[in-house]
């Protein structure tokens, strides 16, 4: 299905606010005993910072173990494809989608994942335009032939290259990489009828990647471009998020960078990145757009259905920061009893916002996870005026939830004096 879109923009809410503007002129100019008392405790954020970068580089770990996991199974399946194999590669690929939406709070604010250099693009774009990559149904019956697999004379090789070079190229949504790439070269379109939805995603068959069995109207000896195709795509996936766990090691260069700048400009980034994606991005993007639009593939992962999933764990990063803590996978890579957030926020001039703010993630957390809200292009149909439906009710909560967020956390913010926003930056 052929998609093109503008995306909608909330209006900005932005708290600039800074350190040097909060002092007040007294008569003693240079006295020290005059001077206006730091909003919140510097000793506190030192230790926040230190413990959001331990966090960060915990989650980049624990999402290579399980990309190499779904390495591993690609790997097997492509060498002799079958309906089981496939399934496990779904199953893989959902694992390693859960812990990555953990880390999109590390967005937003020219971080080593979105800075001008950054994979971001090659990892997590999206919408995506599945035609863009291969074959897509033409609304009758039978497929209509399109995409790289499908273009061995546009495209004689596919190789990590070929797909770095037409990412988003020609158009913004010609995705040819990263997570939505997999995903729809695992499920296919989902193209059932969303009052018909068994909340499964796409139907792709195992027979796409076997030799002389794709459908009918393909060009001949495709199956084996589109098995480069899906080994590509993980093998660029896991090499960005190798270097993004190097940049957050230890003794990682933007963790150091991090970690050196001054307090309140270090503070004011990460706080951008919670907010803009709790509310520029999850809000704004990801759940408005399609709420509005009822549109099936305006959620977020159309082909598997499971973008509650994601909404649900995006929140769930921002918890883990707010907390100070963060429980892996397997356990392997936890990080406890760390200082979080809403440490910080408790030395800020008035402590009761730090309640209030853990009072409402816990609520939107709670409110991403009910069942109505699966599969999402179900949930979103519905009357958009009462009598409405259990999944737009659902939704609707959310939404609202994380416009409250929003306000507190924006009062947050204009406490700590530091120059950060909850929205998308153009």
């Amino acid at each position: 299905m052929f998609k093109t879109r503008t995306r909608a923009r909330l209006l900005p809410i932005v708290c600039v606010l800074s350190l040097a503007l909060l002092a007040t002129a007294c008569g003693g100019g240079d006295d020290d005993n005059n001077a206006t008392p730091e909003p919140f405790d510097q000793a506190t954020a030192q230790a926040f910072l230190a413990t959001y970068s331990d966090i960060i580089h915990a989650n980049y770990c624990d999402i290579l173990v399980l990309c190499q996991d779904l390495e591993a199974s690609i790997d097997s399946f492509v060498g002799a494809p079958d309906a089981m194999k496939l399934q496990e590669c779904k199953d893989k690929w959902i694992a390693a989608r859960l812990i990555y939406q953990q880390n999109e709070i590390t967005r937003f604010y020219d971080g080593p994942i979105d800075d001008a250099d950054g994979p971001e693009g090659l990892m997590n774009a999206w919408p995506m335009d599945e035609s863009h990559v291969d074959y897509v149904s033409d609304g009758m019956g039978g497929v209509l032939v399109t995409g790289i697999i499908n273009n061995a004379g546009m495209f004689p090789t596919i190789n990590k290259q070929t797909l770095i070079d037409n990412n988003e190229t020609p158009n913004e949504d010609s995705i040819s990489t990263g997570w939505h790439a997999i995903e729809f070269l695992l499920w296919g379109q989902d193209d059932v009828d969303p009052n018909n939805d068994n909340g499964a995603g796409g139907m792709r068959s195992h027979l796409d990647y076997v030799d002389g069995m794709a459908p009918a109207g393909l060009p001949a000896g495709n199956e084996a471009r589109r098995r480069d195709y899906l080994v590509c795509c993980i093998d660029l996936l896991i090499t960005n998020i190798t270097d993004l766990k190097n940049e957050w090691a230890p003794n990682g260069a933007y963790r150091q960078q991090l970690l050196g700048l001054p307090v309140a400009e270090a503070l004011g980034k990460v706080m951008t990145g919670i907010g803009s994606l709790l509310v520029g991005e999850l809000r704004g993007e990801r759940i408005v757009v399609g709420f509005d639009s009822k549109l099936q593939e305006d959620e977020h992962s159309c082909f598997s259905d499971t973008s509650h999933n994601d909404h649900r764990q995006d929140i769930v990063g921002a918890i883990n920061v707010w907390t100070g803590s963060y429980t892996s996978s397997d356990g392997n890579n936890d990080v406890n009893g760390g200082t979080g957030l809403m440490d910080l926020a408790m030395t800020a001039p008035d402590p009761s916002m730090a309640t209030t703010i853990n009072t409402q993630l816990t609520d939107c957390l709670a409110l991403s996870s009910v069942a109505a809200i699966s599969p999402w292009d179900v949930a979103v149909l519905g009357p958009t005026l009462p009598p409405t439906t259990p999944g737009r009710e659902a939704i609707q909560a959310l939404i609202d939830c994380l416009a409250q967020f929003n306000l507190s956390y924006s009062d947050l913010i204009e406490a700590f004096g530091v120059t950060a926003t909850t929205q998308l930056q153009d």
